[in-house]
């Protein structure tokens, strides 16, 4: 099962985002949030991370 709480699978929507229209969600945090509907603070823990990560590259 694919999850939010997977950092794996995390890197992989914002890799898919970040080649979609909606790139721009990827500037703040808040955003990315709001566009994937995150359910609870594990899940945004493990995005956080993720996306941290994503944006030095």
């Amino acid at each position: 099962m694919v999850s939010l709480s997977d950092p794996a699978f995390v890197l992989e929507v914002l890799e898919g985002i970040k080649a979609s229209p909606k790139a721009e969600v990827l500037e703040d945090l808040d955003k990315l949030y709001k566009h994937l509907s995150t359910k609870d603070a594990n899940e945004k823990a493990v995005i956080k991370k993720v996306w941290e990560g994503f944006r030095k590259n």
